[in-house]
C-alpha cells in the first residue's frame, strides 16, 4: 500500500484477461483504478517483487533459467525497475542472478534489496536514488535480506551457529564511500 492506495500488478500468470507477454502495475485509491505503468514480457519472465512507498515504487523482473553468474547487459536475466509516481520511465538495473527469490524495501531516497533465501547472488544491496550508485551492505547466503524504513536500514547477518540470524541496524546517509 502506497500513495494513499494499494499498488499491485497484472500479469497473464495471475490474471488471465492479461494478454500473454505484458504486464502493468496500477494504483487503486479512492475507487479510482489507475495504470501507472507497463511493459513487456519475454518468454519466461514475470514480475518476481514489488515494493512500493509513498515516494517510489521498485518491481523486478525475473527470467526463468538465467544463468546465476554476473548477468552481462545484452542477457536476459533478473532485473529491478525503480520509479515515483511522476517519472514517465523506471531506473533499470541489471541483477547479479535471476531475481526468482528478490526481497525488496524502500526508505525515503534509497531502494534495498537481497535475494532472499534464493540461490545465486547472496548480496545485500542499496541503490541511493540522488546519485543513482549502488551499494553493497554485505551478504548472506540464505538469509540475503535488507528492509528500510525512512532512513533506516537493517540486514541480515550470516548466522554463526544454528541460532537466528543476527540484524545489522544503521541509518543511511547517502552515499560517503565507494560504491560498487
Amino acid at each position: 500500500a502506497a500513495a494513499g492506495g494499494v499498488e499491485y500488478v497484472r500479469s497473464e500468470d495471475v490474471d488471465p484477461s492479461m494478454p500473454a507477454g505484458r504486464y502493468e502495475i496500477r494504483l487503486l485509491r479512492g475507487g479510482k483504478n489507475t495504470l501507472i505503468t507497463s511493459g513487456p514480457l519475454v518468454k519466461g519472465e514475470q514480475v518476481s517483487g514489488m515494493y512500493a512507498s509513498n515516494s517510489y515504487l521498485a518491481w523486478s523482473l525475473a527470467a526463468a533459467g538465467a544463468p546465476r553468474q554476473r548477468i552481462p547487459a545484452a542477457s536476459t536475466g533478473g532485473r529491478l525497475h525503480v520509479m515515483t509516481l511522476a517519472m514517465k520511465a523506471p531506473k533499470i538495473v541489471l541483477l547479479n542472478d535471476d531475481a526468482g527469490g528478490i526481497s525488496l524495501s524502500c526508505g525515503d531516497s534509497f531502494i534495498a534489496w537481497g535475494n532472499g533465501s534464493g540461490k545465486g547472488d547472496p548480496g545485500q544491496y542499496v541503490l541511493d536514488l540522488p546519485s543513482s550508485k549502488i551499494w553493497k551492505l554485505g551478504q548472506a547466503q540464505g538469509i540475503s535480506l535488507v528492509r528500510a524504513a525512512g532512513n533506516i536500514l537493517a540486514w541480515a547477518l550470516p548466522p554463526k551457529s544454528k541460532e537466528a540470524a543476527p540484524w545489522r541496524v544503521s541509518k543511511w546517509h547517502g552515499p560517503q564511500d565507494q560504491p560498487l
